[in-house]
């Protein structure tokens, strides 16, 4: 049984690999250049948006390598650099200023989920998010998958549970994906652990970019979530600007909006 639902679940994951362009042309991205357009929603509030650290404006991710520069942030001449976990403030210079090694574990603490995020908690969790979100769903492939369902009708067709290696630098060491009968993947439930050690999320795409064949969404509204069930409650709704994606591949052609 269990070796069943391993197969019907890397049968999904490819078709909707396909759907989103096709692993070949993932392989091939060297960087995708957005601008982060507009933030709301109480989850991003609660955090000190906008009071304790800005809204990132340009943004370039290298979602292959996990990695990500929020340009001109928190302020003009400086950038914020994310590795995979490191976070890094650097002056014009390129010198670092700050420097935070696997900066997870500090913000997993028990006094600093309680209080408002500072400049580097806010390059952690939109280097983190916006690469793991740039990555789906070409990313899922070898993940270990806990729980699939199906059904016949409605906005998704299909629901896969996977289980993320401990220490991965994503929202929850368990996630789930819904997809429609084409393989587009619509919905993104998650436990937000470092924002909320008790929260549930459920995050919608919307407004789906075609980069030449690869396809980025632009816009998702989070709601909140009780079990499986999602409320009217959105904590958060943002939406991104993608400007260009660069290949590694010359033959690939330099998308630009």
């Amino acid at each position: 049984m269990a070796n069943n639902m391993q197969a019907q679940a890397r049968q999904v994951i490819q078709q909707a690999i396909l759907r989103h362009g096709g692993m070949a042309r993932y392989e091939q991205v060297d960087r995708i250049v957005c601008d982060v357009t507009t933030m709301g929603g109480l989850a991003m509030r609660r955090r000190g948006l906008h009071a304790d650290f800005p809204l990132p404006n340009r943004v370039t991710l290298m979602p292959r390598q996990s990695q990500a520069v929020l340009h001109d942030y928190p302020a003009p001449g400086r950038s914020c650099l994310y590795d995979n976990g490191r976070v890094a403030m650097v002056g014009g210079g390129r010198e670092a200023v700050f420097d935070s090694d696997n900066h997870r574990q500090q913000m997993l603490s028990v006094s600093r989920l309680r209080r408002p995020w500072t400049v580097l908690d806010a390059v952690y969790f939109f280097g983190y998010a916006m690469t793991h979100y740039a990555s789906l769903p070409f990313s899922l492939p070898g993940l270990k998958v806990v729980g699939l369902a199906r059904r016949s009708s409605g906005d998704w067709r299909t629901r896969i549970d996977v289980e993320y290696p401990d220490g991965a630098h994503t929202h929850s060491k368990q996630e789930t994906f819904y997809f429609d009968d084409t393989g587009l993947l619509v919905r993104h439930d998650y436990r937000p652990e470092v924002s909320s050690p008790v929260a549930r999320a459920a995050n919608f795409l919307h407004e789906y970019k075609n980069c030449e064949g690869l396809l980025i969404t632009e816009r998702r509204k989070v709601h909140f979530r009780l079990g499986r069930l999602v409320t009217p409650l959105i904590v958060m709704d943002a939406s991104i600007k993608v400007r260009e994606v660069m290949y590694s591949s010359p033959e690939m052609a330099v998308i630009s909006a």
